[in-house]
């Protein structure tokens, strides 16, 4: 659709919604009155329902505020000076004015919007921007996501935002607090709301492919094709990549470099293959629903196919156009709930963050492990004798399952810090497991407590490890001289 006939579409439903509430609202008011005036008499259940229907539906189709949340830094001229440079080309090879505020964002996203005000009216256009996905693209590919943004605006895309946003949220307000109010008007709204989606989110899909035209008149069909599948490769590892390796992190009170390690991350040989597994199933396969806000990814490339491409392609990695590449991926989460986060290389989180953690945690559960070594340790696991002698804090009262977990977590941090005391090396980095090594011996001990925990390493092949890693007679909780002598052995 042209974006004529889009605004017309939008702008026929955004109207239909109002008079319809209001039509319905007043009805509902009036009822009452003409049950008085006919009938000289008000059924007072009746009466009560239909006001409480049309107080609820007048109040719910208020529009509110846009109350704009900072998304991370903001990027300055002061600060990234070339990143800044780069934006206000593509926005002149738009034909689009820069927008007032672009901000760093956590996300393998990049996107525009009109925020603040109401209805659109006294809203600002705002860029937010990836910082992992920058790491994850080249120039050209970075060019062309921008350019896709900067397509929005040039559509008028982000115009219609605000008042089809607004309107969606009207809808959804009046029918849950009608269905609160058990109300069987909700009916009516539930099936406009049905029908809105629809319509609107068509729309949507038809802006996203307007936007992809624009982004490879400007980066060229190849960068732009490329781009998107960049996205789609590491959003597949990115809700992963933030529980396993950010999340614990961010709970100590630290900020990692957040776009490095996703980089780091999608190298491993295993992840890497997972997620081009998802790639592949998409671009094989991916079609986009009625409920969609965006074409699949499959259909998307298969409408871009026939423009050229950027014979001038720039295949530095985006990141490149910073300053300070390690201070802006170090500051993407600005605060920690009740503390400042401190940045911190990933090459210091072993003994700043999970060194210190594990000698907290076996020291809190000393006894529960005191005079065991390493394979009794490992016994014990495996036939929830372990689990059974840790005490829980008082007040709480935890399942069997819990109990699992803390027998889990307290075995894989007593054979770290005893593997340590004896004198081998820790190797870790983002996507892989911690893992000691000493004369060509690997033992990985939080992935093997799992496999015990799950049943998938039985009593013989335990003491048969044990035994060939030479690990298995010492001692679970080493004091000084312990450690001390064992690591002269």
């Amino acid at each position: 659709m042209s974006l004529t006939t889009r605004a017309i579409v939008a702008i026929l439903l955004m109207v239909g919604f109002y008079v319809f509430a209001i039509a319905l609202a007043v009805g509902l008011l009036l009822v009452p009155v003409a049950e008085y005036h006919y009938f000289d008499r008000i059924e007072l259940r009746t009466g009560v329902a239909c006001v409480v229907a049309g107080c609820v539906i007048l109040w719910s189709m208020i529009p509110r505020r846009d109350k704009f949340q900072v998304p991370g830094p903001a990027v300055t001229e002061e600060q990234q000076p070339q990143l800044l440079a780069e934006l206000k080309t593509i926005a002149q090879r738009a034909g689009q004015e820069m927008p007032h505020e672009v901000y760093f964002i956590p996300d393998i996203n990049a996107w525009v919007a009109q925020r603040g005000g109401v209805m659109g009216v006294g809203s600002r256009r705002v860029m937010g921007l990836g910082l992992p996905l920058m790491r994850l693209l080249t120039v050209s590919q970075f060019r062309a996501v921008v350019a896709h943004e900067f397509g929005h605006y040039y559509s008028g895309d982000t115009a219609l935002g605000p008042w089809i946003y607004q309107t969606r949220a009207s809808i959804f307000r009046t029918v849950a607090q009608l269905a609160k109010a058990k109300s069987i008007i909700t009916i009516l709204f539930r099936w406009y709301a049905r029908m809105f989606m629809r319509v609107t989110l068509a729309i949507s899909r038809a802006q996203e492919y307007a936007a992809d035209r624009i982004a490879a008149e400007i980066a060229g069909g190849k960068s732009t094709t490329e781009g998107l599948k960049q996205i789609h490769f590491g959003a597949a590892a990115w809700r992963s990549y933030l529980q396993t390796e950010v999340g614990p992190l961010l709970k100590a009170g630290y900020s990692p470099p957040l776009s490095e390690g996703l980089h780091s991350f999608l190298s491993v040989a295993a992840i890497s293959k997972a997620a081009g597994q998802i790639l592949a199933k998409e671009l094989a396969s991916g079609k986009a629903e009625p409920y969609d806000s965006h074409p699949a990814l499959a259909e998307r490339i298969a409408a871009l196919k026939g423009f050229a491409s950027d014979n001038k392609e720039d295949t530095r990695p985006a990141t490149d156009l910073l300053v300070d590449y390690f201070a802006a991926d170090t500051t993407l989460f600005l605060t920690a709930p009740g503390k400042q986060l401190r940045p911190i290389r990933w090459e210091e989180t072993l003994e700043t963050v999970y060194i210190a953690s594990w000698r907290r945690e076996v020291e809190a559960r000393r006894e529960s492990i005191q005079g065991s070594n390493v394979f009794q340790m490992g016994k014990d696991l495996y036939t929830w004798e372990l689990r059974n002698r840790l005490k829980a804090p008082k007040g709480i009262w935890p399942t069997n399952d819990q109990r699992d977990l803390w027998a889990k977590s307290l075995a894989g941090s007593a054979i770290s810090l005893t593997l340590m005391n004896d004198g081998w090396t820790i190797k870790t980095a983002p996507g892989e497991a911690i893992r000691f090594e000493k004369n060509g011996k690997i033992v990985k001990p939080f992935e093997v407590v799992a496999r015990i925990g799950k049943g998938e390493l039985k009593h013989e092949t335990w003491e048969k490890f044990c035994a060939e890693m030479g690990i298995g007679d010492l001692p679970a909780v080493m004091d000084s001289k312990q450690a001390s002598a064992s690591a002269s052995s």
